[in-house]
């Protein structure tokens, strides 16, 4: 058995009869690694610090904690040996009370303004502003110049959020190359980003930097209890009042789980966000009947969905005029795509339940709606009118297909990588795609292969 086995069974034991060791050990076991390392390190204890600090314990608490446990390590260890406990007193100094106060205030005035983006359209200016805002809120890695250049045609990350923003910005002007329209080339780009962060600070009633709007996504994503290890990888330049999150070592990051966290972190900061969800019709429903539910019982809210019911056109023999005819189809036989805001569905459902049901990430009560991404619907949908006669979408548990969480193991290359299977190449030239609809059930079908390119780049 190890030191470290030895040492936190010893802890556990003589938590039975203090509240305190109780509540201690229960922080500390939570931020060992498993399987447990040989030894206590200084390097384990630095990263249960950090922890206790992002979890917003105050600098009087996690000190209290590490001293107490400080006192039974060399109780157990009778003072042989290194003291690991030595080399993180500095840490024991580090106090965000006051700061992440502000970041707190600052969180909920930016999710106040960033819901009212889509009542913007007749508001140029606060519209352009709160747009802006919202990028760099949503992106904490972008800077203001890069905004500022950012074009329709480049690249970003496949976040809901930020999507709406831009097919909101391009209604608005859809001749226009940059998203965002502040005069690109009639003024220098460092007095369009003076500008835009002074207003963005008049928005908010207080002055702020792109520092403090980076610091109040990290504050987002630690009430989200994301992995301050994946926080600390995932932000180039750490704002001083989370600095301490340097001391944690960084992580590796699919592209898949860095769209996830940005995803995430969006929806929470702005919770009127409409994202695309699955419902399942109930037998004998069709799918115009649910909508003119929803319309009728929901009339206000109605307005605000969006519906995707894929069918295909197929000739059928009338049972009349047994004459061939066109006729529209169900491809996905009792599934509904729906748009709307994630909040909204709990309320939509009290009222049309009895028609439909909304997937859940798992099958249990309390889990999240299934959302499915910007990206992955885009790619459903084109794809929708690529399939041939006979080709058929077919619902099925997750087992080694598209979809489904792997690690390499073996082979000359990447070794050790984890990723996602995006899509399967079959050996009769075609290629095998899914859709995830929950944690256990995917959509899957194959059409000819066509040279795209779904690869999950690392971030680290």
């Amino acid at each position: 058995m190890s030191q470290l086995r030895r040492f936190v069974e010893f802890v556990e034991k003589r938590s039975q009869s203090d509240t305190l060791i109780h509540t201690l050990s229960s922080s500390f076991i939570s931020s060992l690694p498993v399987p447990l390392p040989e030894k206590l390190t200084a390097d384990l204890l630095r990263n249960w610090v950090i922890r206790m600090v992002a979890r917003g314990l105050s600098k009087t608490t996690y000190t209290r904690y590490v001293r107490r446990l400080h006192t039974l390590y060399k109780e157990f260890r009778r003072n042989h040996g290194r003291d690991p406990f030595e080399e993180i007193h500095p840490l024991l100094s580090i106090d965000t009370s006051d700061s992440r106060e502000r970041y707190r205030n600052l969180l909920s005035k930016v999710g106040n303004l960033l819901a009212i983006i889509p009542a913007n359209k007749h508001d140029k200016d606060n519209g352009v502003v709160i747009a802006a805002l919202a990028f760099l809120v949503y992106l904490p890695n972008l800077t203001i110049e890069n905004l500022i250049a950012l074009k329709y045609r480049d690249p970003i990350p496949d976040v809901a959020q930020l999507r709406d923003i831009i097919d909101n910005m391009h209604t608005a002007g859809s001749n226009r190359q940059y998203i965002l329209p502040v005069s690109q080339g009639k003024q220098r780009t460092p007095h369009i980003a003076a500008g835009i962060l002074n207003s963005i600070s008049e928005l908010l009633n207080t002055e702020v930097t792109r520092e403090d709007l980076t610091a109040i996504w990290i504050e987002a994503a630690l009430k989200l209890h994301i992995d301050p290890a994946e926080i600390r990888t995932l932000i180039t330049l750490l704002p001083e009042a989370y600095s301490y999150l340097d001391h944690l070592p960084p992580v590796t990051i699919t592209e898949r789980r860095y769209t996830q966290i940005l995803t995430s972190v969006a929806d929470s900061i702005n919770q009127r966000a409409r994202r695309w969800h699955i419902l399942h019709l109930r037998p004998g429903v069709k799918a115009d009947e649910l909508r003119q539910a929803i319309t009728t019982a929901l009339p206000r809210l109605s307005r605000d969905i969006d519906y995707y019911y894929p069918t295909r056109r197929v000739m059928v023999i009338d049972s009349k005029s047994k004459k061939k005819i066109k006729k529209e189809v169900p491809l996905l036989r009792n599934i509904l795509f729906i748009k709307i805001e994630s909040q909204k569905i709990g309320k939509m459902t009290a009222r049309v339940g009895q028609l439909a049901w909304c997937y859940r990430q798992t099958p249990t009560p309390n889990s999240p709606y299934s959302v499915i991404s910007h990206r992955d619907m885009q790619r459903f949908q084109h794809h929708i009118s690529l399939l041939e006669p006979g080709n058929e979408i077919t619902l099925r548990e997750n087992g080694m297909q598209p979809g489904t969480q792997v690690q390499i193991e073996g082979g000359e290359r990447m070794v050790g990588y984890i990723g996602e299977i995006e899509s399967v190449k079959n050996t009769d030239g075609t290629r095998t795609y899914t859709l995830r609809l929950s944690a256990g059930t995917t959509a899957t079908w194959t059409i000819a292969d066509i040279p795209e390119a779904y690869l999950n780049p690392l971030h680290t």
